[in-house]
């Protein structure tokens, strides 16, 4: 066990130096643990009920399955109600949400049994900031055995390297006003524009589907000076959403997810 967790804690940590952040990192620990797919998600609560997320995931929580889960489904699924009460650590969901109850629900019937998706799970929740808790989810699909003991154990003992990981790479991101490579790859799957200022109103980031928009040549433009619009009307209003963007942040409305010192809407 010593051994796994050393190997296993060095290639988080190399993973974060290296700046390819914890997506790829988890791949190695997903394996060992026998995890079909792995997902990586910030769930945004109100009144300890899931409103929203930003997520990313790989194997069959991936790509669209999971762009659909953050944008939808994040809201009917039994496991991130439960997340809302898990302190940090290492938690067999499974045990929590019994397999019958979640064979009844809509999104497995509606969303994870169309997708092949997520049917047992280990949740480790490793930060809180403000309304949102970001953490760590292995899967294991249905027709696979549940996760035994001794994976959650491994998960136990190197828990403490993934939130210290975890932690990092935020205050990593923040520090060079640029999103974590987790959470543009999350952004990049929306089918939404989404831009992310700092303080000084500054992009620091759009993804896919907003350099999409830009490339459509109708009025928005997006360059080395940051996004913009020809027309003043319209210029005036964008200028009104990051400000309502930067009030959010600030937590004096509740409309956008702060992510470290920067806004996103």
């Amino acid at each position: 066990m010593q051994a796994d967790t050393s190997e296993l804690a060095l290639g988080l940590y190399e993973a974060l130096l290296d700046g390819d952040g914890l997506m790829p990192a988890l791949g190695g620990l997903a394996a060992r643990i026998g995890a079909s797919s792995h997902a990586v998600h910030m769930i945004r609560y109100r009144n300890n009920k899931p409103v929203g997320s930003v997520s990313a995931g790989q194997g069959g929580v991936a790509g669209p399955a999971m762009e659909a889960y953050a944008r939808h489904w994040v809201r009917y699924d039994p496991w991130a109600q439960v997340g809302a009460k898990l302190p940090p650590g290492v938690h067999d969901i499974s045990r929590l949400v019994p397999a019958e109850a979640l064979r009844r629900s809509v999104i497995w019937n509606e969303w994870g049994r169309p997708n092949d998706a997520a049917f047992h799970a280990i949740g480790v929740p490793l930060m809180q900031r403000g309304d949102s808790i970001g953490g760590v989810f292995f899967h294991r699909r249905e027709r696979e055995a549940p996760f035994e003991a001794r994976q959650v154990a491994l998960l136990e003992a190197i828990f403490p390297h993934l939130r210290r990981v975890f932690a990092a790479e935020a205050q990593f991101a923040a520090a060079q006003d640029t999103p974590s490579p987790a959470l543009r790859a999350a952004l990049d799957t929306l089918p939404d524009g989404v831009a992310i200022f700092d303080e000084a109103r500054r992009l620091v980031f759009a993804n896919a589907a907003l350099f999409r928009m830009a490339a459509q040549d109708d009025g928005l433009s997006i360059s080395a000076q940051g996004l913009d619009v020809p027309d003043p009307a319209v210029r005036v209003a964008l200028g009104r959403a990051v400000t309502a963007a930067l009030a959010a942040a600030n937590g004096q409305v509740g409309l956008v997810l702060a992510h470290g010192r920067q806004v996103v809407f």
